[in-house]
Formats: structure tokens, sequence, C-alpha cells
């Protein structure tokens, strides 16, 4: 069991002295938000707060939510006039030619009283590199550079553009022998190449041409690999869903797919105790900054309380408390009388419970007063208060790690488990969430806006379990599953639902909730987890607000926010 504490070495004890890090900490809180030049970590980083396309005369912009919330399916991207005259003509984006010019264009924010929605800034993805200089790399640089996945993408969306301009994709030959497409010889431009082509068959799925999308996935084919390079395992599982789509378009799929496809739970299939889970806890920075950081906040809550309940929403294999249980072991100033954990669950009781007993052994072993609870409920809208065996003498804790985006497609479910921890009122309640807006009723907005994302984390994985078997498991159920649930799936069928923080700030506020600003030794908690991990230093750390923002090469992956009631 030893195997699933984590490797990485933390410091939940010894925080950075005032006399050699003063300056290290107002780094890390000097960071700001996307749109202007900000300091990380002593890097100097560019970093994005909307969008903006001067084509046409049109402006991308970023709309501000209006007062109350008025769900998550009213996210979507417009397009507004720049010219006041007509800047409430608003035309909803149809087309992926310029939703991929929108991610490579210049970003700015343009305010617009329009009705609530929140355009999430996909531009974010994008590497460091600006679009000039992106525009300047030829197929001959970049056959010798090292570009991230991201980069790549972003390259084939300019060439995309440039093809789609000249018109190349619409007189496309129905007959694959007589296709003059083709991929480049060096790898790098092969990757372009066939991100290009993805692009353009994306586009005509959306057209629903599906007999030009079936010429362009067959050229992708060619190249697609389950057990390639990032772009050839990311171009897999996006091709194999388009295919998916144009099936159940065109009625080759039956209704009985449909309802297995309605029944599927499109959850993280490795937060159970087996090799895969532990392997992608014990090697991904960003899952390992999620819990260290979770742990420190924690700890700082609880710093004076002798009786500690924490309630998890999501355990899990449980390894990020056995860090909190080392260190409230080794507290001496304020010793812990007893901790409790209760876990929530609705399916898979018996992993859960495999959970606790290790837990408890390990507290054991640290000589730590522990127990652990249960809860199970066959639909969220049963969790109750009364099932948590609160009492007063405790210092009540919850830890919501990738749980809430489950139940977008669910809001009373959603809305029910709000409630709940309103009336257990936490001191205070730790929230990790996908950082993307995967939630658009748009294909083409969901498509591009889940090319980038997934692109980082198929980079991600090359870096940290190149050689680990447990690999190909997590890309195959894990991340091909809800691609095609994405791009395949509508309506109450699509269950793979991320949408970004600030959506998340906006919900919350209907709940009297209240964000609190994580400490400056939370964030420096995140920094040690990066240096000391394998592939830690592409593990990007910016601060949007009070959130920290964990990426990978730029990219954001993750939302780490702290809260309490009011």
């Amino acid at each position: 069991m030893t195997e699933m504490v984590p490797s990485c070495k933390s410091d939940f004890t010894r925080l950075p002295d005032k006399s050699s890090s003063s300056k290290e900490c107002s780094k890390i809180l000097e960071v700001g938000n996307f749109g202007r030049r900000t300091q990380v970590y002593g890097k100097e980083e560019c970093r994005d707060s909307g969008i903006i396309l001067h084509q046409n005369n049109l402006l991308y912009h970023e709309q501000q939510p209006l007062s109350g919330f008025v769900g998550f399916d009213d996210l979507s991207v417009r397009l507004v006039s720049q010219f006041p005259s007509c800047h409430d003509d608003c035309i909803k984006l149809t087309n992926i030619q310029a939703e991929i010019f929108n991610l490579l264009s210049e970003k700015e924010t343009v305010t617009s009283p329009a009705s609530f929605e929140i355009l999430e800034n996909p531009g974010s993805k994008c590497s460091q590199r600006s679009s000039k200089k992106l525009h300047e790399t030829s197929c001959s640089e970049v056959g010798g550079a090292v570009l991230s996945t991201t980069e790549i993408i972003w390259l084939a969306g300019e060439k995309f553009i440039q093809s789609s301009s000249l018109g190349v994709y619409d007189f496309l030959e129905l007959d694959l022998s007589s296709s003059t497409f083709s991929l480049g010889p060096d790898n790098k431009e092969r990757d372009v190449d066939v991100i290009k082509h993805l692009l353009a068959s994306a586009e005509k799925v959306d057209e629903e041409q599906f007999d030009r999308a079936i010429v362009l996935l067959n050229q992708c084919d060619e190249y697609a690999c389950a057990e390639g390079n990032p772009i050839q395992r990311l171009v897999y599982y996006f091709t194999k869903a388009l295919r998916a789509r144009i099936d159940l378009k065109t009625g080759r799929l039956t209704s009985k797919y449909r309802g297995k496809m309605k029944s599927v739970e499109i959850k993280n299939k490795i937060q159970y105790p087996n090799p895969t889970s532990i392997a992608f806890s014990k090697h991904a920075p960003f899952s390992q900054v999620v819990h260290f950081t979770g742990v420190q906040v924690i700890l700082e809550a609880v710093a004076e309380a002798k009786r500690i309940h924490i309630v998890d929403l999501e355990i899990g294999i449980g390894v990020q408390f056995s860090s909190l249980i080392q260190a409230l072991a080794s507290r001496h100033e304020c010793p812990v009388e007893h901790l409790k954990i209760t876990a929530v669950g609705t399916k898979s009781k018996s992993d859960i419970e495999k959970t606790g007993v290790w837990l408890e052994t390990f507290a054991l072993s640290m000589n730590l007063s522990f127990s652990f609870n249960v809860v199970m409920v066959s639909d969220m809208l049963d969790l109750d208060a009364s099932l948590f065996e609160l009492n007063s003498n405790e210092s009540l804790a919850v830890y919501s790690p990738f749980l809430l985006w489950t139940m977008i497609f669910q809001q009373d479910r959603l809305e029910c488990l709000m409630k709940v921890i309103r009336s257990i009122n936490p001191c205070v309640i730790y929230i990790a969430e996908n950082e993307a807006n995967i939630n658009s009723a748009v294909f083409v907005n969901r498509f591009t806006e889940a090319l980038f994302y997934y692109g980082a984390y198929f980079d991600c994985l090359e870096n940290c379990l190149s050689d680990d078997p447990a690999r190909n498991i997590l890309e195959s159920i894990n991340y091909g599953r809800a691609i095609e649930n994405i791009l395949m799936a509508e309506k109450e069928e699509r269950r793979t639902r991320y949408v970004k923080v600030n959506v998340w700030k906006t919900f919350f506020t209907r709940f009297n909730m209240v964000e609190t600003q994580l400490s400056t030794y939370s964030v420096y908690q995140a920094r040690l987890v990066t240096k000391n991990i394998a592939g830690g230093s592409s593990c990007s750390l910016h601060m949007d607000g009070k959130s920290l923002i964990v990426g990978w090469k730029g990219t954001p992956l993750v939302s780490l926010s702290v809260w309490k009631f009011k």
C-alpha cells in the first residue's frame, strides 16, 4: 500500500522563511489575471484576457454576465460588429474557420449589453509565442523545432484558414484514390497537415457534407495511431468521434445505440485504486498540484481545531489524505484529537470502503485517531445534511475534486448538492474543476475547444507516462469516451460538459458563497510540487483573480479555488 503515497516531496510544516523567500512569495502574489503581462515565479509571460478579431469589421468579444445566473447552457460564442451603430447585431458563430481564426487572433475584451453569455477564452490555450511569430514559422522550421501539441494545432489552424480562403476544401474529389491531399514528409510537418485535415473534416461534418468529410477523415486515418506521438493519438480519437457523429446523423447508428450512449457514465474511470489511477496520481503534475494545494488549504483552515471533519465529494483513491494525515500527526502546537473523513458517493461503495480501510491503516501507522464514514445515495437529489453525523465541536471542511462538472447536464442535482453544503456550513470549501469551455450548443465551438484542451493532456501524458501501460488505458477509457461524447452527443445525451472558473464563480454567488484568496503558502506549495516532479517544469501556474489556474505549457487545464459562505 505504500506505493499510493505520492513520491513528490512536499513540506506542509516548513514554509518559506521571511528572510529568504519574501521576494519569491511576493512574486507569487503578483501573478495577475489574463490580459496583462504578469510575473509568474520570476518568468515574464504574456496572457490573454478576451478574444478579438479584426476581420471584415467584426470583433470577437467576451460578454460580462448580467445579474443572476440563467444556466450553464447559455454559454455560446457570438460575433459583434465593431461599429456602434451595429453594436447589438449579434450573429452566432457557425463556421469552424471563424472559430479557428478567433483562436489565432490578438485578444481583448469588449463590453456588450446583450443577454447573459460568457465567452471563455480559448485563445489562452495558445502558448507564449505570439501569433505573428507563429505566422512567420515556415514548414521547414517546423520540421526542426520542438513544438508543443498546442503550437502544432495553432499552426495547423493558420494553414487551414489559408487553405479555406483559397477554396481548397470546396471541391474535394469524393474518390479517395484521386484525392490530391497528402501529408508532409517531415514528422512535424505531417503533424501540422493532419490537424489541418482534421479541422477541415470537422467543418464538413458541421455543414453535413459527410462524403467530403469522410475523404478528409480517411486521409487522417493514414497517420492516426492510438500508440503514436501525441498528435497521432489525438487525431485517432477525434476522427473516431467524428465518424460516430456522421453515423448518427446519417442513421447508421440505431436508437438502441443512442440509448446505450446515453446510459454511459462519462466520468473519470481512474478514480479508484488500480495501477492506472496510481500511475496518474503519481506522475501527472497537475494531479499532484491539486492534491497538495488542497491539503495546504485545509490545514490552514483547521489550524486551531482539535477535532476535524472533512467531507470529500469524490474521494477516488484518497491519496491526498495521506499527506494530510502526516501533517496533522506531526502538529505539536495544537495536537489533533480526532480526524474524521466522510466520503460521498452514488456508486462503487466497495471501492470507497477500500480507500477507507487503507486510510485507516495509514492513520494508525501515524498514531492519529481516525474514523472513516461513507454516505451513499442512489441519486444526488437524495443527499441530506442529516446523513453526515455532524458534531458542533468539529471543524468542518469540504473537499470537491472534479465532481461538479458531472452534474452540469443535471442542474437540479447540482443545486441540491450546493444547498446541502450550505446547510452544513463548512469553514472552507476547496474546489478543483476542469478549466475549459466545453459546453457550447454549437458543435464547432466544442470541437475547437476540446481539440486544444485534450491536445494539452495528450502532450502531458507523452512526458509523464510515455512508457507506462496505464497511458493507453487512460487515453482510451477516460479521454476517448469523453471526446466521443463531446462531439457525438447533443442535448441531454451530452454528459461531458466543462465550464471555466468565472462561470462557476457566477453560479456560486447564488448560494451566498464568497471566494477567499489562496494564501501565499498554498501557492508556494503548488510551486514546490512542480519543482519536485518529472515534467513539472512544463506545468504552468497563474492566478485568475483569487483562483489558481494550473496548465500544461500555457494551456489551462484545472482551476483551484477556495470558498466559504457569507
